[in-house]
Parts: structure tokens; sequence; C-alpha cells
């Protein structure tokens, strides 16, 4: 580990189990469009992946439909769901060893940026963290490769 000097985390499903925010985010939304809950509950590859492509190739939502529901989700979520996030055991103790190593630590995460900084201060992850890469509003930044690159030349 010596060799490393730099290390990009992701969010979800990394640092934070964030399934719990997300089922009730998507069951608002569902409920909010007059839709019925989904059989099996969420799909796995809905965590850490962008809204826009989960709704519409996950969830087969047409653009139009996938835009409304990802507002009633992001209203659900901007309200309670980025607070029902767990860290995964250890993980504060990890990012304080590395840090303490002299590690510069990242994140780039799919979701949205202004969520992520909300949940890393949640959990006091930001103390460690030298900058973080988010999606953007629209989800144009959202690709983790742009993200990751994006991170890289701000360094």
């Amino acid at each position: 580990m010596d060799a490393l000097s730099h290390i990009i985390f992701d969010l979800d499903g990394t640092l934070i189990n964030s399934k719990r925010g997300i089922e009730k985010s998507l069951s608002y939304a569902y409920n909010q469009l007059n839709l019925k809950p989904l059989p099996g509950g969420l799909p796995d590859q809905f965590i850490g992946a962008p809204f826009q492509w989960c709704f519409q190739s996950l969830l087969g939502f047409i653009k139009k439909d996938a835009a409304l529901a990802i507002e009633h989700f992001r209203y659900y979520y901007n309200q309670n769901g980025w607070k029902e996030n767990i860290p995964y055991p250890g993980i504060s103790e990890l990012l304080e060893e590395l840090h303490f190593m002299g590690k510069q630590l990242y994140v780039a995460t799919s979701k949205m940026e202004t969520f992520a900084e909300k949940i890393l201060k949640q959990h006091e992850f930001d103390k460690y963290i030298s900058h973080l890469k988010g999606a953007d509003y629209l989800g144009k930044k959202s690709n983790k490769a742009i993200l990751v690159s994006d991170l890289l030349v701000t360094q």
C-alpha cells in the first residue's frame, strides 16, 4: 500500500450501504406516479448507477416519464433518503488510517454531488476526502469514467 499515494473510492456500495434510502425514494416515486411497487424489490444494478439509465434501461420508462420519476425520487431523497444510509463496518477506521498514512483520498460517484457531500459530512468522512466528483443535476456528468477523468484533471 506504500506505493499508492492517491486512492479513489466510489460511494454507494463501497463506502456506504445506500440501499434503504434508494428503495424508499423509489417507492415514493412509484407512489407519486400511481404505479404498483416493483415486484421483487430494488434491482441490484440500481445501486450506484446513473438514474437516467436506471429508470429507462432497468425499469422501462420512456425519457419523459423517467424525468418525472427522477424528480419524485429526488424529492424524497433530498428530504430523507440521503440520511438513510449506513457506512460499511470498518470504513471510517480505514479512511482515517489511510489519511494518517499520508494518502490522498478521493470519491467519484454517480450520486448527485450535493447528496454525496451531505453523506460524507453526515458520517464525518469529509475530513479525510481531498476531493469529490459527483453527478450533476441533469445527469450529463454521471458516467463513472467521466467523473474519474474530471477528478484526475482537477488534481
